[in-house]
């Protein structure tokens, strides 16, 4: 028996390794399956550092510690630790745990024990060499009134650090600054859930929280190294300080930009002032009551970052059209430069509203770098393939499109096959595609006309060649999605997109259908391999397709007739 973990904790972490392993940090997929290897022989302590270097609180590390040493509340929680049970040989003992984990979430709550156990490891015995987690990576602080200063290490290249009002903010700033030289994203936040970040309250509670975020912010502003800074919009002086990180790539302001730092940012533009100046700034996320919000705090930028996020809530539609609008007055070479744009909107559909349509979006034609286009917005969307096709061939260079996954479009018709193909023919590097589709139309015994027509397209339109997409690896089919043959479905996908192995849609699982579709798609890939069927450029011909009939009929036939997602 291991005396943290249980044998179901340590076959869920290893099974969990083995299926998802793109989930894994980079520090630990080099290793993963040879220390895996070793777990599923021995389970035995060194073959678990895998499982340890996963983020994990501190109530696992004090059960490290003998039963003796830990007060036990009625319910059996480590509540306290008593120190002076706990000899050399087991300071040694926790120590050594300490070393294996890369990740840490310090959070008193979570672990009642935290706070005891955090006092101990920053102020052990003088007879104790203190080392503990000399690998840390990445460290969560929840509660700045623990002791956390002692994890600090040079090694620390990820810290989220939320603070309470509380705590004497020179202390903290005292703490980051001329230390960590290899941290490389920081998030910093406020406990306080009184505090009115909005601008509404002037009190000596919001002073207290701007002084302090000003001194820990100031505490990084010569840092070259730092990439990521994730913190609270606070006024023009903190986001100047914010403009001197140079080697800072993303920017993200965490809390709604309140209306008197929006009122001061309009002022500097009324009283011409030196714009904020990000100069290796390459993506921001905003979170603002309005678009026109938003439009202002790019306006007092010196430039437009590459990638562009918004959070809001309720956005009309006029408001949209006039943010997609205003970007084009940045001009050609600052358009030139944007190439991902998100718009979140944090409410659900009303699909009795007017729809988002190929008006609205229009002035985005005009962003010939577009590579990655998100809009989850509480609109309905009305776009025809015919509008699919030219904004395909306005943004060559897609990479991501997702247009309200989960929301659907409301009551609007979908995009059909026709529109899929556009977008395969023009935007050849699209890797990760969501949208709703209408594949009611097509039948499996229609596939060599439908290709053949594609085909002709090419040659009397001069069309571009429609061959294979090697990059798409996801799609998403979002809420409202038709499919009467989910096996026509899945031939289509897998002539079109030559990487794709399943068709992704958490809706899917509801109808029992995404095993349908999965199923066609590897019956395409496992007579491709067996060289019984092929996509020549164009599309697969009738001869590929008789090959495929009878593999695919018996499925077709299983599968639910009509049924929307």
């Amino acid at each position: 028996m291991h005396p943290v973990f249980t044998i179901s904790e340590i076959l869920s972490n290893i099974l969990t390794f083995v299926q998802h392993p793109q989930f894994l940090p980079g520090h630990r997929k080099k290793s993963a399956l040879p220390v895996l290897a070793r777990t599923c022989k021995t389970f035995k302590d060194p073959a678990l550092n895998i499982i340890w270097a996963g983020r994990i609180g501190l109530g696992e590390l004090a059960h490290v510690l003998p039963r003796h040493a830990l007060v036990l509340n009625d319910h059996y929680y480590v509540v306290d630790i008593n120190p002076l049970m706990i000899t050399r040989d087991d300071w040694s003992h926790l120590y050594t745990y300490t070393s294996r984990v890369r990740d840490l979430h310090l959070d008193v709550g979570a672990a009642p024990c935290g706070f005891a156990l955090t006092t101990i490891l920053a102020s052990p015995p003088p007879t104790i060499c203190p080392c503990a987690f000399p690998k840390l990576r990445r460290l969560i602080v929840g509660d700045s009134d623990t002791p956390f200063g002692f994890l600090l290490t040079d090694g620390l290249e990820d810290l989220d650090l939320c603070l309470s009002t509380s705590m004497d903010d020179s202390q903290v700033a005292a703490l980051l600054y001329n230390s960590l030289p290899k941290l490389r994203r920081f998030k910093l936040s406020l406990s306080d859930p009184d505090l009115d970040l909005e601008g509404d309250n002037d009190g000596e509670l919001f002073q207290a929280a701007h002084v302090q975020l000003m001194q820990v912010i100031g505490s990084f502003s010569q840092r070259r190294g730092l990439e990521v800074l994730d913190c609270p919009p606070l006024d023009v002086d903190a986001l100047r300080l914010v403009g001197a990180m140079r080697g800072l790539r993303e920017l993200v302001l965490n809390n709604t930009i309140s209306a008197t730092l929006i009122h001061l940012l309009k002022m500097a533009q009324v009283y011409p002032q030196p714009k904020l100046e990000f100069a290796n700034l390459h993506s921001i996320e905003l979170r603002v009551e309005t678009l026109e919000d938003g439009i202002v705090f790019l306006q007092v930028m010196d430039r437009l970052p590459r990638d562009i996020v918004v959070f809001l809530e309720s956005p009309s539609l006029h408001d949209l059209k006039h943010f997609f609008s205003t970007l084009l007055e940045f001009g050609d070479k600052e358009i030139k430069r944007v190439f991902s744009l998100r718009v979140i909107d944090e409410d659900i559909l009303n699909a009795d509203l007017s729809p988002v349509n190929v008006d609205t979006l229009r002035p985005l034609t005009s962003f010939a770098s577009l590579e990655r286009l998100v809009l989850n917005l509480h609109l309905p969307f009305s776009l025809t393939d015919a509008d699919i096709e030219r904004f395909a061939r306005a943004w060559p260079k897609l990479h991501t499109f997702e247009i309200n996954w989960g929301a659907g479009w409301g009551k609007s018709p979908l995009i059909t096959a026709t529109g899929l193909i556009a977008l395969a023919r023009h935007c050849p590097r699209l890797a990760s595609l969501t949208l709703p589709i209408d594949a009611s139309a097509l039948r499996l015994s229609d596939m060599p006309a439908f290709f053949a027509n594609i085909s002709a397209r090419s040659l009397v339109d001069g069309e571009p060649d429609l061959r294979r997409n090697a990059h798409l690896w996801r799609i998403d089919i979002s809420h409202g999605s038709i499919i009467s043959e989910p096996m026509v479905l899945a031939l289509l996908l897998a002539s079109l997109f030559a990487n794709l192995d399943s068709l992704y849609s958490g809706f899917l699982y509801e109808r029992n259908s995404r095993t349908a579709v999965d199923q066609g798609i590897k019956v395409v890939r496992r007579m491709e391999a067996e060289g019984v069927f092929s996509c020549w450029g164009s599309g697969p011909d009738a001869w590929n397709i008789k090959a495929l009939v009878k593999a695919l009929t018996p499925l077709s036939s299983d599968s639910s007739v009509g049924w929307q997602i």
